[in-house]
C-alpha cells in the first residue's frame, strides 16, 4: 500500500524496545508537487489521524495500548515546495495534538521500492 491508496493504514509496528507504536504510510514515487499527489497525502493523513482519533488502532492492535505513537512518512527523498512542506507542518501539528510525533524518513530508492529501479 501507498499513499496512492488513501484508505489503507500502510504498516503498524513496534519499536525495537517495543517502547514505540509506529505507523507508516509509504511514498514510492518522487514528490512531483502534482495538486493530486498532495490531496493523496492530506487524504492519506487524515486516515491515520482517524485511526488514532476513533480507537481503531488499538482495537485492531491491543498490545499498543499505552505505547507512545509515531507516524512516519517513509519515501526516498526529501520532499520539498511550499505546498507539501505546509501540509508536512499542518500534519506534525495535527498528530501533536492527539499525541502522536509526526516524522519524515527518507531512505534509499531501492529500500521504498522493494528493489524495484527508480522511478
Amino acid at each position: 500500500m501507498t499513499v496512492e491508496n488513501p484508505d489503507v493504514v500502510d504498516g503498524v509496528s513496534l519499536s525495537a524496545d517495543e517502547s514505540v507504536c509506529i505507523l507508516r504510510m509509504i511514498e514510492d514515487r518522487p514528490f512531483s508537487g502534482s495538486p493530486e499527489q498532495n490531496q493523496q497525502l492530506v487524504e492519506k493523513i487524515n486516515t491515520y489521524l482517524a485511526f488514532l482519533q476513533t480507537g481503531q488502532l488499538v482495537e485492531q492492535f491491543p498490545q499498543m495500548a499505552g505505547k507512545r505513537m509515531e507516524v512516519r512518512l517513509v519515501c526516498g527523498e526529501d520532499p520539498q515546495g511550499p505546498p507539501l512542506l505546509e501540509i508536512l507542518q499542518a500534519a506534525t501539528a495535527l498528530f501533536a495534538k492527539h499525541g502522536a510525533d509526526f516524522v519524515v524518513e527518507v531512505i534509499p530508492w531501492e529500500m521504498v521500492l522493494g528493489g524495484r529501479p527508480r522511478p
